[in-house]
């Protein structure tokens, strides 16, 4: 590796800075980005990296359809469905590829299936107009009825009715029961719009209008007038249902009014489908643009170009979105950043609908891919994926799977459904020793996906989580593996050690308590939304906040709900604990202070611009910082504000108290110090790349990490 900028860095770093702060040494950690806080125990430090990388998949399995695929497949209790262009609708085992069971309609079907979770049920329309009840164990059809019309868009299920719409313009109501026909709802035009529906109101999309209805008869609940015509699909979000108008915008409407509570309008259009994830609301326009959206205020998080342009939503999973291009290309970012992880080529192949995601899987709906000549149609199809035709991967996948159609010397197009390995996926993490003293890497221990959180010391061990879900324990003195714990969701949040036991939480918004000696699991514990709040114990008691915009306080022993606090937005901070109560910081800029016995709210403190980083609470006060650069220092008593202070740049990580000082991680490359009794601004230090960790080492000196892989020990 190349030293000479890194020298040269290291100049401007010394010409900047105060003479307040000491380099006593300086480390470049070869293998990437440092994102998370050291660890320190005696004389050493621990520090988890991870650099980009990649690796091509093989093919696992592949199975034929008998038509073109153009609809995304139902996943759903281990079984991935597929409907074409045939009539077939095929079902495979998602995790061996092997053929479950195969039916076949009446006409071509262009819709994904719909799926009602309580009875097992899969239902299919096709382009004659005949919707279809089947048994997903085992294809066995349980009633079929028809509208005389083509049906092409996925049935919602709710309360005993099954909803879908035709191309007379007509919404239509069915028994789950029987399939008898329960009522209509007229629009005028064709209905393209699939329903959404949520207690017994049904949301729908035509012409220029946004409109609820009854479940129970059909009835109007409320109409909303747009600008565009619009046949997109809605997507339900708490108390708001989300629309794209078709033209340029996306509405966030009130359930319950009827009103748009905010309106996202983007500057260029064919804004389609939109989707949800992690707090945000995604959409892309016809040039491409990828937008990430609070899904609260409907502001921009970050937005990230496809390259080409685009007709369908992207989809999250895992902190991730997957979005298709009109080039063939799938593309997965950084949920959190917008940082662009990789892009994938479907071989020639247009993609024709959203991605599917189901744990680490994604798959795909593609098009236009040869077939090769000498390919008999019976033979099964593969991709051989060193050639370009790697058609889907994750970053956190084992395996992944797509969908395709394929045209070539055939008089018909041929569909078939690919598994593919996607091995270790695109990211490499590595935990390294560091001698203190001398600044120096004693041992490093490569892993097979990254990790963005700190280690964790727990008993004679280390304890690393992963992107790829799940959790490693090394031995400390011989640094080899001691055991795994594989979750499917990738470790969203850092661990927490509680005597002999780690709790952790996940991206699918599993909880989860590990024994430290054998990794087995103590009890798990389900939320709605991913959760990155690191778990905090006391007393007994588990808390962490989630995404679903609540605060929870768990029996550590099984895991059992003592009690959860509407938080007003995402909390992702870890909790704060003063004393006999818990401090719950929210992404909106509250601040929030509960009885931790009890959950009963004690004071709350709202700041503007939400907050950045980690906050830090120490002998009674809580130091925070808001996402417009402001530090702020709050009685953790009373939740009264002590002192406010502009800082010179925003703040962008943890923070740590230094003997009388406040050090921030903050953007523009550079931590920041205050005194802490005052809040006036002491001294700023430049580093290599933006600082993403603090932590006192106990002997006087600070270590600094950040993401251009360079720690700092400063006297």
């Amino acid at each position: 590796m190349k030293r000479t900028p890194l020298i040269l860095l290291v100049f401007s770093i010394f010409a900047f800075s105060s003479p307040m702060h000491t380099l006593n040494w300086m480390l470049e950690v070869d293998q990437g980005s440092v994102l998370s806080t050291p660890i320190v125990s005696g004389n050493s430090a621990y520090v988890c990296s991870y650099r980009e990388g990649g690796r091509s998949g093989s093919i696992s399995w592949a199975g034929r359809g008998e038509g073109r695929v153009e609809a995304g497949p139902l996943v759903a209790e281990g079984k991935v469905v597929q409907v074409d262009h045939s009539g077939l609708v095929k079902c495979y085992d998602i995790y061996t590829g092997s053929e479950l069971w195969r039916f076949n309609a009446s006409d071509d079907i262009m819709a994904s299936p719909g799926y009602d979770p309580e009875t097992g049920s899969v239902f299919v329309g096709d382009d004659k107009g005949h919707l279809y009840r089947l048994e997903l164990d085992s294809g066995g059809m349980i009633w079929e009825t028809e509208c005389g019309v083509s049906i092409r868009t996925t049935p919602a299920v709710s309360d005993g009715t099954v909803l879908y719409s035709s191309n007379d313009g007509k919404y239509r109501a069915v028994s789950l029961d029987s399939g008898d026909e329960l009522w209509t709802y007229s629009t005028g035009l064709i209905a393209d719009s699939s329903p959404a529906v949520c207690e017994g109101v049904a949301y729908i999309a035509y012409r220029e209008c946004f409109a609820a209805i009854s479940l129970a008869d059909g009835s109007e609940v409320w109409n909303f007038q747009t600008d565009h015509t619009s046949y997109c699909s809605p997507v339900l979000v708490g108390n708001h249902c989300i629309f794209a108008n078709g033209g340029n915008s996306v509405y966030a409407m009130n359930v319950e009014t009827g009103r748009s509570d905010w309106r996202f309008v983007a500057p260029s259009y064919g804004v389609k489908d939109v989707s949800y994830g992690g707090g945000k609301v995604f959409t892309v326009d016809e040039n491409g643009t990828l937008y990430a959206l609070d899904s609260a205020s409907g502001d921009i998080q970050w937005i990230a170009s496809l390259g080409y342009g685009s007709s369908n939503a992207p989809a999250y999973s895992n902190c991730s979105v997957f979005a298709g291009n009109d080039r063939g290309e799938l593309l997965c970012f950084d949920s959190e950043t917008g940082k662009q992880l990789w892009v994938r080529s479907a071989g020639g192949a247009e993609i024709s609908d959203s991605p599917v995601v189901f744990e680490n899987f994604v798959l795909l709906s593609l098009s236009g891919v040869a077939l090769p000549s000498d390919r008999s149609p019976d033979s099964p199809v593969f991709v051989d994926v060193d050639s370009g035709d790697d058609l889907a991967a994750s970053v956190a996948a084992s395996v992944v799977f797509a969908f395709v159609s394929y045209a070539g010397s055939l008089n018909s197009a041929i569909g078939s459904t690919i598994c593919i390995d996607a091995g270790t996926g695109a990211e490499y993490g590595m935990v390294n020793g560091i001698d203190i003293a001398q600044g120096s890497r004693e041992w490093w221990f490569g892993a097979s996906s990254a990790n963005h959180s700190s280690p964790v010391l727990a008993a004679s061990g280390i304890a690393l989580g992963s992107t790829a879900g799940g959790i490693m324990f090394l031995d400390r003195r011989s640094v080899q593996p001691v055991w795994f714990f594989n979750t499917t969701g990738a470790l969203s949040s850092g661990i927490c050690n509680d005597s002999e036991n780690l709790v952790f939480g996940t991206s699918l918004g599993e909880v989860y308590s590990v024994n430290t000696l054998s990794g087995s699991e103590n009890w798990s514990f389900s939320t709605d939304e991913a959760v990155f709040s690191i778990p905090v114990s006391l007393a007994g008691s588990v808390f962490f906040g989630c995404d679903d915009k609540k605060l929870y306080c768990l029996d550590i022993l099984n895991g059992s709900l003592i009690w959860q606090a509407d938080c007003g937005s995402r909390v992702r901070q870890a909790p704060l604990v003063s004393g006999s109560s818990v401090i719950a910081v929210a992404t909106n800029g509250s601040v929030l202070c509960f009885d931790s016995q009890l959950g009963n709210l004690l004071w709350q403190v709202d700041m503007s611009n939400g907050f950045s980083g980690e906050s830090v609470c120490e002998d009674g006060f809580l130091y925070t910082a808001s996402g417009s650069g402001k530090a702020v220092k709050i009685d953790a008593a009373t939740g009264s504000v002590v002192w406010e202070s502009q800082l010179p740049v925003e703040p962008n990580g943890p923070m740590v108290l230094l003997s009388g000082s406040l050090a921030i991680c903050s953007k523009g490359s550079r931590v920041v110090f205050l005194d802490s009794t005052s809040g006036s601004l002491q001294s700023e230090y430049w580093t290599v790349g933006d600082p993403t960790g603090l932590t006192e080492t106990g002997t006087g000196s600070v270590l600094i990490s950040t993401d251009a892989g360079v720690l700092y020990s400063l006297q």
